[in-house]
């Protein structure tokens, strides 16, 4: 969930794969991302480096772009 002030909230889901029929599980990390101050209706999350993880990508009016590269991570 990406915020107004630019930060982000995920919530991991922590799935139970060995038990199907069990309830889902999620644990919210706060500021997953820190507060960038980019506009949240413009942030999106898009592969941009090519490695197989999410980036954060603010694409502006006009077609501007700024990305912040995920480098950490479960890989």
């Amino acid at each position: 969930m990406v915020k107004q002030d630019g930060s982000v909230d995920a919530y991991i889901n922590n799935w139970d794969r060995s038990n199907p029929t069990a309830p889902g599980r999620f644990t919210k990390k706060e500021n997953f991302v820190k507060a960038t101050h980019y506009p949240a209706d413009k942030s999106t999350f898009r592969d941009i480096s090519g490695d197989g993880k999410a980036d954060y990508v603010v694409i502006y009016d006009g077609g501007a772009v700024r990305c912040r590269l995920n480098e950490g991570g479960n890989g």
